[in-house]
C-alpha cells in the first residue's frame, strides 16, 4: 500500500499513448493552455498544431491529426496536422466520409472510435492502404470529435509507423484530448460567432447611420426648397424655426419670424387662429384651417394650414391661396 493509499487519498493515473504518459492534472492544465490561446485570438489551426506537437512529444514514433467535419457533415477538411506529410494531409483535405473510409471516414460516420491497428489488412482501408503505407502509416486510432449536445465536429487520430493495438490506458488519453479538441473547437466558433454578431451590428449600425444621414439630408432638403411654409411652433405660441419659404412668401427675415405666431395674424382672424392653436397643442390635427397673415409690407395674405403636434411642440405647414380666393 503507498502513502497516498493509506491518508486516504485517490492515487494519480497515468494516461498514457505507448511510448509517453499523460497525467490527468498535465491533460487539464493542457486544456486550460488550449482554451487560454483561443481566447487570445490565436488561429485555430495554430492553437491545434501546438496540441498535437505536445502529444507527439511524449511518443517517439506517434503523429497525430485533427479533421474537422465541413458544414453539411459530409466531407473531411484539414484541420491539423503538423507531422503528416504534407502530400498525405491534402489527399485526405475534402474526402468524404462513410463506412469503410479509413480510420477517421468511419469513425465520422459512425460517431464511435474506430481503432485499426493494421492498416495493410484493414477492410476499412481498402482504396486507401497503398496511400497510408507509401506515407510511412500502418497504424490508426480515430476519435470522434463531438460538441456538448453530441454533434460530431471532426475526429482526432493518431498513427503509428507498425501494426499497433491500443490499451485502455491509451484509450482513455484518446478521449480525453479530442475532448479538448472539441472544447477548442467550439470555443473558437462561439467567439466566431460572436464576432460576426459584432460585425453584422457594426454593419447594421453603419447601414443605419447611412440612412438616417440620408433621411436628414433629404428633409433639410425639403425643409429648403418646400414652396409650403413650413415651421415649428413652441406650447407658448412662439414659432421656433420657420422654412425660407416664409420669407419668399411674407418677406420676414428668420430672425424677424422668431416670435409670437399671432402677431402676424390678421385682428379679425386672431379668435379663430387661438382656438386652432389650443386644439393642436392638446393633439388635434389640423387640416385645411385658413386665416390671414401679414406681409412685412403691410398686406395679407391667406394661408390655409395643416398641423400636427410632436413632441410638446406643434409642426405646421402652411400654403398661400390668397390667389385662389381673388378669383374666387
Amino acid at each position: 500500500m503507498t502513502v497516498s493509499d493509506q491518508a486516504g487519498e485517490k492515487p494519480s493515473i497515468d494516461l498514457s499513448l505507448q511510448g509517453g504518459t499523460f497525467s490527468p492534472f498535465a491533460l487539464i492544465e493542457r486544456e486550460r493552455h488550449v482554451l487560454g490561446q483561443i481566447a487570445s485570438g490565436i488561429p485555430l489551426a495554430d492553437v491545434l498544431s501546438n496540441l498535437l506537437l505536445a502529444v507527439e512529444s511524449q511518443s517517439t514514433d506517434m503523429k497525430a491529426s485533427v479533421l474537422f467535419l465541413s458544414e453539411d457533415g459530409q466531407y473531411m477538411l484539414h484541420g491539423a496536422a503538423p507531422s503528416l506529410p504534407t502530400t498525405y494531409n491534402e489527399v485526405v483535405h475534402g474526402m468524404a466520409i462513410g463506412e469503410g473510409i479509413g480510420s477517421c471516414g468511419t469513425a465520422a460516420c459512425r460517431g464511435t472510435p474506430v481503432y485499426v491497428d493494421d492498416i495493410a489488412t484493414s477492410p476499412l482501408w481498402e482504396g486507401y492502404t497503398d496511400l497510408a503505407l507509401s506515407h510511412g502509416l500502418r497504424a490508426c486510432w480515430s476519435m470522434p470529435i463531438k460538441a456538448a449536445d453530441g454533434v460530431v465536429l471532426g475526429t482526432f487520430a493518431v498513427y503509428y509507423a507498425e501494426p499497433r493495438s491500443p490499451t485502455p490506458s491509451d484509450i482513455e488519453a484518446i478521449s480525453v484530448l479530442a475532448q479538448t479538441a472539441a472544447l477548442a473547437i467550439e470555443r473558437h466558433r462561439a467567439d466566431q460567432r460572436l464576432r460576426l454578431s459584432q460585425d453584422e451590428l457594426r454593419d447594421l449600425n453603419s447601414q443605419l447611420e447611412t440612412r438616417v444621414n440620408e433621411r436628414v439630408t433629404e428633409r433639410s432638403r425639403t425643409w429648403l426648397l418646400s414652396p409650403d411654409l413650413l415651421s415649428v411652433i413652441n406650447a407658448q405660441g412662439m414659432i421656433e424655426a420657420s422654412n425660407p419659404a416664409w420669407t419668399i412668401a411674407l418677406g420676414w427675415s428668420p430672425e424677424e419670424l422668431k416670435t409670437a405666431f399671432l402677431s402676424f395674424v390678421h385682428p379679425d382672424d386672431l379668435v379663430a387662429s387661438q382656438a386652432i392653436f389650443s386644439q393642436a397643442i392638446k393633439g388635434r390635427p389640423i387640416s385645411r384651417f385658413q386665416n390671414r397673415y401679414r406681409h412685412r409690407d403691410g398686406s395679407y395674405r391667406w394661408l390655409a394650414w395643416v398641423a400636427v403636434l410632436e413632441g410638446g411642440k406643434i409642426y405646421c405647414s402652411g400654403r398661400d391661396i390668397t390667389t385662389e380666393k381673388d378669383q374666387a
